[in-house]
């Protein structure tokens, strides 16, 4: 039943012919909603979830499909507290430049082989650090799809001494233009 609800999302984002549906999203309480609900799972892996949101204001947003950002988002989380030892902290740390937000999430599980990073987003591919945990092979294809349909990027790199960072970056949202009356528009 997973494979199939799997694929059949991989093939809507694949085959989507219209635009994602969209609206602007606070990306901090988001976030801490997020970690919150992932606590649970963290809590049977004595793990420990880390949300950094530094000098991210609560009301810097971007555009974006609710539901499918937090799929995105939690499988990574989920992967993380999965690919790491018992006892792991996992960190999310926001921050924003002049036009993007990002989102990193660094754990510190085995990494994977950097002759194989380029391939961990391609649907089916299970790297050899993923030692025979359950899953599809899809759920990372599925994350870098909704990442993109978010005009976003997904990166992967390996951390040392050993883990592994993905880190997400989205366009801030920015209000349509005319919406706002100037002083000049009122005298």
């Amino acid at each position: 039943d997973d494979l199939v609800g799997e694929l059949l999302t991989l093939s809507r984002l694949e085959s989507a012919n219209s635009p994602m549906e969209k609206e602007p999203l606070a990306i901090v309480p988001f976030m801490q909603q997020l970690i919150e609900d992932s606590q649970d799972v963290a809590a049977q892996n004595n793990d420990t979830l880390l949300l950094d949101t530094g000098s991210l204001k609560p009301t810097t947003k971007l555009e974006a499909n609710e539901s499918y950002l937090y799929r995105a988002l939690d499988n990574v989380i989920r992967n993380a507290m999965k690919y790491s030892p018992q006892g792991s902290t996992i960190r999310v740390i926001l921050h924003e430049d002049r036009r993007n937000i990002h989102i990193v999430i660094i754990d510190n599980g085995p990494g994977i082989k950097p002759e194989q990073l380029p391939h961990i987003f391609t649907a089916f591919y299970r790297a050899d650090s993923s030692n025979g945990q359950d899953g599809t092979g899809l759920g990372l294809a599925i994350t870098k799809h909704i990442a993109q349909q978010h005009d976003g990027k997904l990166i992967a790199d390996n951390v040392a001494p050993n883990g592994l960072k993905m880190h997400f970056i989205f366009p801030k949202y920015t209000p349509p233009s005319g919406h706002k009356k100037t002083s000049a528009q009122h005298r």
